[in-house]
Parts: C-alpha cells; structure tokens; sequence
C-alpha cells in the first residue's frame, strides 16, 4: 500500500496529462500530422535527455515520463477516432507503433525508476552500545507516548534516530522536524501542513487541519476572516481532538521527531512546540525529542518544568574515543597504508606515561597520568579522522603521522589550546603554565627549577592545577625533545661544540623543528613544510650536485651566495650557516636528515675535496667526516680511499673530533650494510673518552685490526679471484696504518681557530642568521647596498642597534 501511495502522484500527472492532451488533439481534429508529432516529441526527449543526467535527475524523469505516456495515450486514441472516417497510411500506422511502444517503455523506465530511487543505499550499522540504546528506544516508543533523548550535540543522536526510522517504517509514518532548517516562527503550522500531506497521502481530507492552523496563525487574512464568519466556530480544544479524531483513522501511527530542540534559544518557541505536541501525542501519535539538557537548562528550562512534556528520558551511552575510533575507521574503507588504529596508540594512556618524561627527568616529579579519552563527540571524531586522512595523502605529512594527528586532537578537542598556535613560535614556546601572577614555558620553567628559583613544592603546585595538566598532556601528545643548551664565553669553545655536535642531538633538535614545520603548514598552508636544513638539501642537490661534473663548483659558489642572500618572508626558511663555520660542515648534517642516494652523498664528498682543496688531514675535515652518514659500502671505501691520500701534519690525539672519527669509522666496518669484520675485538677503542694516555691500547688494536683484515684478504684470494673485494680489503688496512701515523705523529696538529661573532649551538637565532647575512654584504657590497640592506633589516625589525653597532665595529678591526 505504501509503495502505491508514493506511485499515486505520477498516476495523477499521467491522468491530467491525457485528459488536457485530449482535449487540444480533439480540437486540432485531423489536421495533426503523425510525422510531425513524432519528430516533435523525439527533439523534446532529445534535448531533454542531452540537458540533465538522468542518474541526477530521477524525479523530473519519473514526472516527465508520466507527463509524455498520457500525452502519448491521448494521441493516439485521437488519431484513431478521427482515422475512423479514412484509412491510416502506412507509415501513419508504424509512427503509432512506434508512439504506442514507446508508451509501454516509459511505463517500465518509470517502474525501474521508482524502484531504484526508493533503494536504501545508507547500509551502515550502529556500534555495539548504540544497538543497545536503540533497543531500549524501540522498548520506550511503543510504551509512552512521548520520548526524549538526551547527549551531548555530536553524540550520534540524529544517526541512531535515522536507523529508528528504518526499524519502524513499516509501523509508522514519519514526521521530522529539522530545526534548523525551519521558519522558527511558523514551527507550528509546518508541523500542521506535514500531517495534512499524511493524511492526504491516505486519502483523509481534514475539517480540523485548516481550522487549526487559522487558529495557530498570527496573520490576519481573507481565508481566516471567511473561517471566522462563515463556519462553525470550535474552541482550541475541541480542534485538537476532532484532529486527533482523524489521525485515528490513518492505517499507520505518526512519529513526529524534532531535532535538537535545545538550538532554540527562544523560551516561548519551545513552550509552544512542547504544549501543541503534548495536545497531539496520544496512542497513534508519538513524539520523540533530542536534545542536551544541560542547554536546556541554560535557556531556561528545569526539571519540574520539563517532567510534563518530557516524561519519559534516555541518555544515550558513553562511548570511549578508541571505541568510536574503531568503529569510524572500519566505516571509513581509508586505506590501512596510509592511516590505521595503530597509528593512533601513541595517544593511549600507557604510551603516554612514557612519553615527554620532563617531570622525572627535570624536575625529579612523578609523571601525571591524564585521561582525556573519554565522552567524545562522534561527530567530532569523523571531522578528526576526515582532516587527518587528507593530511596524510601528502608525503611529508606521511612521515609525521603523530604529529599530524597531535595537531588535529588538540583542534577538535583541546580548541582552547589550540587557539593558542602559531605560526610564529614553536609549541614548546606556545603552552605556556600558570605559577602565581605569571605564566611560563616548559623550558622556562626547566631554568628556574635549575637555578633554584623554583623548589619542589611549588612545583607541585604548578602540576595541581588543572589546565597546566592539559597543557602538559599537549606537550606529551607531540613529544618534543628537550636539550641542554650548548654554550661558553669563549667563541673558541663555542666553534668546537658546534663543529662537534653529536648527531643524535642534532637529529633531536632539527626533529623538533620538523614538527613545528608540520604544525605550521597545517594551521597556514603557505608556511614551509621543510625544515632549514631538508631545505637546504634540496636546494643543494638540485642546483649543485645534479649538475654535470664540470659545472658543480661554479655552481656550488651561486647556491653558497643564493643561500647567503635568502629572503625568509619570501620562501619561509632561513639560511643553515653561522659565521665562522664551515659551510660543509652544515652540508654533510642536513644529509643526515634526508633520504639521499648514494650516488649524491659521494658527490657531496668530492664536491667538498675539491672545493675546499683538500690536501692534509685537518681538525677541520675529521670533523666535517664525522657528520658523513656512511649508510652503503661504497660511500665508507669512497671516503677511506680520499683519506689514504692526505697528508699527516700533526697528531689530534687531544681533539674529541678525532676520537669520534676513530669509533664512528671502526664501528662502521660491523654495519650490516658494510660488514666486513666483527668490531667487538677493538672494544678498548671503542669506549675511550680519550686517545691522550691511552696510546698505546689503542695503537695495538689497530695493529690488531690490520693484521685480521689482512688474514682475511690473503684467505679470501687464496681460493677466490675477487679482485675487487681485495682493493677494498687493501683500502681498509692503509686507511688503519695512516690512523696509526696521525696517532703516533710526534707534534700535535697546529692550527688557528677563531670567531668574530659570537654563535649559540643550540638554536639559530633570528638575529643572528641576520647578523651573519648582513656580515658577508658588508664584505662583498659597496656602501649604498649595505646601508639599503641594513636599513631595510633595522626597519623589520630583524636586527638591533646594539647588533648593528658590533656589525660595524667588526668591519673596522
């Protein structure tokens, strides 16, 4: 019965359609021409058909064929009343053959039409606790007459009612009332207007629809004033119940659901809406709310007021944010490859603990434990999957998954803290944690407690309070790295921490860069997503080392000026050289950082002999080697056999450069990559904090060392003709002896080394990049381009007085 009542409109039009259409035929009499009405109705299907899609346009479609079946079926039963009189020709007769199977068509598309417009193609199931609230709303609706749902906007409210409306389709017909979209004004007479389509659907005309609404109505009208003069007259009451008389008769009950009553924020509005449903409501009428009556009560609503039109409440289930997680993924179809539930464990309390461990390790505080993974909104938790998926199709966001999800829980469920960033600082230097009248930064906060301008208990205090718990959650969700910051007096000593930097701390504070980066894009999509360094890089083997060979080190000189000169606010990164430090040695660090190939790395090598005419084994290039990735065999025996060529000039048995040399390029040769003996024999060597007094252990494991490569190089030839392997076994013995020489040269290796600026290692300052940008136009500039360049600088605010005061003193000694 249903589906006849929703086919009944298109009957009507193809009933209109014949009834008009015969009419004009009749009229026209004989004087229409077959062929030409043909012709005519195929050019208005034809550019009908060319101007929308049918797949988009079912319901014009579905009107249309019902329009041109009658318009069909009028034609030819005129043409054959008028052919009674004279013999049809032929072509007349195969034109309304034509005309009639084209009518049976149309009579089958608009059944397949139908058919596939009413497919429910919504086949997603509730989550395990939401089938069980839905169980209990079913028990609810066909107990009391009115229902309400209670929970958090975003709860899952309107998904869980959609799946009532398919349980309860066959029982009742549904009213829903979608607030939003609603005349607020006019709720009343829309409520009224959607039962007259019910009853008119089943064939019911209502007495007491209209009277109810000129009741209802606040406009004075022609209609009203005839109702008013001229019909019987009822009171408010006896309407609604001759209404509900009606409604009695429909074969189905009615569900009228509102939506989200509490977005009203006017109090009679809602006063209305509860006392009108409340008149309907009965046995064939049920009415369900949803809404949050925690924004109830703000617009003004209490519980003894709301126990009478809201009897009957259920709260909807909490749910865990891993459990909706789950289920939203599995929904989703995302590929696992590019987001998975097990990227999101690093959120999970037990990670977390372990995680950001600042408390204990700074402060000697016991971790926190927060828990902020409850009672989610689902709605939120799709718009956080959605933002994160997209995010992820981008490959440098790929490499910083936790970071990009950190990024987007802060935004969807911590929005206070997240309002907060910005594209200027880096988180650590955003949170800020509240302690008395001020507030400060987690490396702040490190400073004080050293010291001692913080003692345990008022640590404590900083850790009780509330928000500074979240803020502190925030800076575990991104794991930042927290370093000691690298300093002396002396720019001799500051040269000699920069120069020797080890890699696993300079990885730590170029990843806490690359997660700002991260951070920045996502909040301003013009920010870099490249770190200076990965910058830098690519920079470099684009501009330089893809070059031809002949062409890299003039090349190499531009890419050195273009770096020198590079304009931030432009590309939005800076330059990675400090004054005094060896450009090289930036260089070979940020390969450290990409994934460069082989190819490319030894290109670096020989760019860096040749530029810098490498000749002697120097302070300078062992540290510059020390920064070399040796990930592949062939880059380690590139290296070695340039090094076997120098020239021993001192011995840097003093130097910690050296010492780190010593290990990183023994240990190498255990690399599963390289491997070509085990190093656990050369421990001695390997664990030294310095080669000054340990000499001579250390002169022997290297003889020691030699002796084994070499036994290995004469068994391996004995019985192979590897010639290849042999050279390289070769290249590692000489490269041992020439270790051996530097250690046992008689005077240490004599050198000058020296900074005009003074340089920090741990972070690039701002003005500092500035400083030395404008140092080297100062030395290669006439005077109008530096004062321009300076002024311009002074002016942006990107250097001091007192820096342009030292820049100028400098340029006089």
């Amino acid at each position: 019965m249903g589906k006849l009542n929703k086919l009944r409109p298109y009957v009507n039009k193809m009933i209109i359609s014949t009834f008009i259409s015969s009419i004009i035929f009749f009229m026209l009499g004989n004087t229409i021409d077959t062929i030409r009405y043909f012709i005519c109705i195929s050019i208005v299907y034809f550019l009908i058909f060319i101007n929308f899609s049918i797949k988009k346009s079912l319901d014009m479609y579905k009107s249309l064929i019902s329009i041109i079946i009658g318009n069909i079926i009028s034609f030819v039963i005129i043409k054959k009343y008028f052919s009674s009189n004279y013999d049809l020709s032929l072509i007349d007769n195969i034109v309304l053959g034509i005309l009639v199977a084209i009518t049976i068509s149309a009579l089958v598309a608009i059944c397949v039409l139908y058919i596939n417009r009413d497919e429910d193609t919504d086949n997603r199931k509730l989550m395990p606790k939401r089938e069980a609230d839905l169980e209990r709303l079913l028990k609810y609706l066909n107990t009391f007459n009115i229902v309400s749902i209670n929970s958090k906007w975003g709860d899952g409210k309107s998904f869980l009612v959609n799946q009532l409306k398919k349980r309860v389709a066959d029982e009742y017909e549904i009213i829903e009332i979608d607030i939003l979209s609603c005349n607020l004004n006019e709720l009343q007479l829309i409520l009224i207007n959607e039962i007259e389509k019910i009853m008119y659907k089943n064939r019911i005309l209502s007495k007491y629809s209209k009277k109810l609404k000129d009741f209802l109505s606040k406009e004075v009208s022609f209609q009203k004033v005839w109702s008013i003069s001229f019909s019987e007259n009822f009171s408010y009451s006896e309407i609604i119940k001759g209404f509900g008389v009606e409604l009695n008769k429909l074969s189905k009950k009615i569900l009228i659901i509102y939506e989200d009553i509490d977005r009203i924020s006017d109090e009679k509005i809602i006063k209305n809406i509860f006392a009108l449903s409340e008149k309907l409501s009965g046995k064939n009428i049920k009415i369900l709310y949803q809404y949050d009556e925690k924004n109830l009560e703000k617009i003004g609503f209490k519980d003894n007021y709301l126990e009478k039109y809201m009897p009957y409440k259920m709260n909807l289930t909490e749910m865990n944010f891993f459990e909706i997680l789950k289920f939203k993924l599995n929904e989703s179809n995302i590929d696992e490859e590019i987001l998975s539930l097990n990227d999101f464990d690093f959120l999970k309390e037990y990670n977390q603990i372990s995680r950001f461990i600042i408390l204990r390790d700074k402060f000697n505080f016991n971790e926190l434990t927060i828990s902020k993974l409850n009672n989610f909104s689902i709605r939120k938790i799709e718009h956080f999957i959605g933002e994160i998926s997209i995010a992820l199709n981008d490959y440098v966001y790929s490499r910083a998954k936790e970071t990009v999800i950190g990024l987007f829980f802060v935004k969807h469920f911590l929005i206070e803290i997240y309002r907060q960033f910005n594209v200027q600082f880096s988180v650590l230097d955003t949170i800020k944690f509240k302690f008395e009248e001020d507030e400060y930064t987690i490396l702040e906060l490190i400073s004080m407690y050293n010291s001692h301008l913080l003692d345990e208990n008022q640590v404590e205090k900083i850790v009780n309070n509330y928000q500074n718990q979240l803020n502190y959650f925030v800076l575990r969700i991104f794991n930042y790295n927290i370093q000691e910051t690298m300093d002396s007096d002396s720019d001799e000593e500051r040269l000699r921490l920069i120069n020797n930097e080890p890699i696993e701390n300079f990885k730590e504070r170029i990843e806490n860069e690359e997660k700002d980066r991260v951070i920045w894009n996502l909040l301003e999509s013009g920010k870099s997503k490249y770190t200076n360094y990965e910058n830098q890089s690519n920079k470099l083997i684009n501009f330089v080392l893809l070059r031809d060979e002949d062409e890299r080190v003039s090349a190499f000189k531009e890419f050195r000026k273009y770096m020198f000169h590079l304009d931030s606010d432009e590309v939005d990164n800076e330059t990675t050289q400090l004054f005094g430090v060896s450009w090289f040695i930036e260089l070979f660090k940020g390969f450290n950082l990409k994934e460069v190939s082989e190819e490319n790395r030894i290109r670096l090598i020989d760019l860096y002999f040749e530029v810098e005419n490498i000749r002697e084994i120097s302070v300078e290039f062992i540290e510059t080697m020390n920064y070399c990735p040796l990930i592949t065999k062939s880059e380690y025996i590139h290296i070695l056999g340039k090094f076997n060529k120098l020239e021993v000039v001192g011995n840097l048995n003093s130097e910690e450069s050296f010492l780190n040399f010593l290990k990183k390029y023994i240990r190498a040769l255990s690399h599963s990559k390289i491997a070509y003996c085990n190093t656990y024999d050369y421990s001695y060597t390997l664990t030294r904090d310095t080669i000054k007094g340990n000499e001579k252990i250390i002169l022997r494991e290297l003889e020691m060392l030699i002796f084994n490569i070499n036994d290995m190089k004469n068994n391996i030839s004995s019985k192979l003709n590897i010639k290849q392997l042999e050279n390289e076994l070769e290249t590692i013995i000489i490269f041992a002896k020439k270790l051996i020489q530097i250690i046992q040269f008689k005077t240490p290796y004599n050198y000058e080394r020296g900074l005009k600026i003074k340089t920090n290692s741990k972070l690039i300052n701002i003005n500092q990049s500035e400083y030395d940008r404008l140092k080297v136009i100062l030395e290669t500039e006439n005077s109008n381009i530096v004062n321009d360049e300076v002024n311009r600088s002074y002016l942006d605010g990107k250097i001091t007085l007192y820096e342009i005061d030292k820049l100028i003193k400098s340029d006089m000694k």
